[in-house]
């Protein structure tokens, strides 16, 4: 029962045309979803991350009460508190109860083979319109018409997470099957590809991060040795970020790009950023908003803001910060506390590729707002999942 009840789920979630048989969409989704596995499974809602998710969801919902400009509506609070807890309950109840990679492998299928699917349709679209996808999200209730087959905004912001261990089950393939390796190799040149054409310049920055870090260390465990490495490759890493170097970098990147598409617009933002310490355009417009909520938590580091409508909703780490003070946001920190080490010690060869999905994701959270599904089912589920997919195929010698 609990694995057609997440399937369905994932397939609402990373199928746009499968909502059009749905009876319902948006949020009665995700609470047909969490009410389903409450009732299989109501033992999860006493595990602590779930403890401190409904304490933070109780802050959210007395803020909207109160007044708050911030969650105006009380969608603005029950639909991100669903998502967040749908994804969580995935990941306590893989590692709680999944001993046998049942749901493990249902999820990985699935969302691999739901996001191949619609990648493949969205690649040729988006090589015609470059900015095809971004208008379908901005244009919302009105969509384009193609639109409907185009890979969700909100996924294309949660593959990034994926690429860690993806990267990670090919390289560790090869040795194993040559067939396998080529098939792995084939997803991720797909996904990667639909966010290469996507132009979504944050996603498309933070999936070659996760992509390379995997592929540029071979390790499972974390060892003085291996600390020592990173710690070299950051130092490479700051060299590379000077301007005389990143400059080049920045117009190499720039030629690959449709010269009508925005990430090609944001590479020069970027470069005059560089060079200038100051960018117009997009980037500028962002920028701002990131010192907007960062003013504002200087201002009233301890309660949050009493003018929550001048916070930059453009960073969901600083805005949370901004919003609530360090007091009212201890609750978040308990629980991305207690769901990091339950999934890093249940992990057993892929600690660290969690590690850099993980840093990628906060990544995300820091320099973008929410995205549904793509923030909280991918960083909270499907990362975890496809980490322990990853420990699977190691244990039963399949890698």
């Amino acid at each position: 029962m609990l694995n057609i009840l997440t399937v369905w789920f994932i397939l609402t979630q990373t199928l746009p045309p499968f909502n059009l048989i749905m009876p319902v969409t948006g949020a009665l989704q995700v609470a047909f979803f969490v009410g389903g596995f409450m009732i299989l499974y109501p033992g999860l809602l006493m595990k602590r991350s779930i403890i401190c998710l409904i304490v933070y969801g109780v802050v959210t919902f007395a803020a909207h009460l109160l007044g708050n400009a911030y969650f105006s509506t009380i969608n603005d609070v029950v639909v991100p508190f669903l998502y967040m807890l749908s994804g969580l309950l995935l990941a306590e109840y893989s590692f709680r109860f999944d001993s046998k990679y049942e749901l493990a492998k249902i999820v990985v299928i699935t969302v691999i083979t739901t996001n191949v699917i619609m990648s493949a349709l969205s690649i040729p679209q988006l090589i015609i319109y470059p900015n095809l996808m971004r208008n379908a999200y901005e244009l919302q209730g009105e969509e384009l018409e193609s639109g409907i087959f185009l890979l969700g905004y909100g996924n294309l912001h949660g593959l990034p997470l994926l690429f860690a261990p993806l990267v990670f089950i090919c390289r560790k393939s090869f040795r194993s099957s040559k067939i396998k390796f080529l098939l792995w190799l084939a997803v991720i040149a797909v996904l990667f590809g639909v966010v290469f054409f996507s132009n979504g310049a944050m996603a498309l920055f933070i999936s070659l991060i996760s992509a390379i870090l995997p592929i540029c260390f071979r390790f499972e465990k974390i060892t003085p040795k291996i600390v020592s490495r990173i710690t070299v490759f950051g130092v490479v890493a700051v060299v590379l970020m000077q301007p005389p170097i990143l400059v080049p970098i920045i117009r190499t990147f720039q030629s690959l790009m449709d010269p009508n598409s925005l990430n090609y617009e944001k590479m020069n933002e970027i470069e005059d950023s560089v060079m200038y310490g100051e960018s117009g355009g997009d980037l500028g417009s962002r920028q701002e908003l990131y010192e907007s909520s960062s003013k504002l938590f200087i201002e009233s580091p301890i309660w949050g803001t009493s003018t929550p409508e001048l916070i930059g909703r453009h960073s969901w780490v600083m805005d949370r910060l901004a919003l609530f003070g360090i007091l009212f946001v201890i609750p978040l920190v308990l629980m991305f506390f207690h769901y990091i080490k339950t999934v890093y010690n249940h992990l057993i060869y892929s600690r660290v590729i969690f590690v850099f999905g993980l840093i990628c994701w906060l990544m995300m959270l820091y320099l973008k707002a929410e995205f549904g599904a793509g923030t909280w089912l991918y960083g909270f589920a499907f990362l975890p999942i496809f980490c322990r997919y990853a420990d699977y195929l190691m244990e039963s010698q399949k890698l």
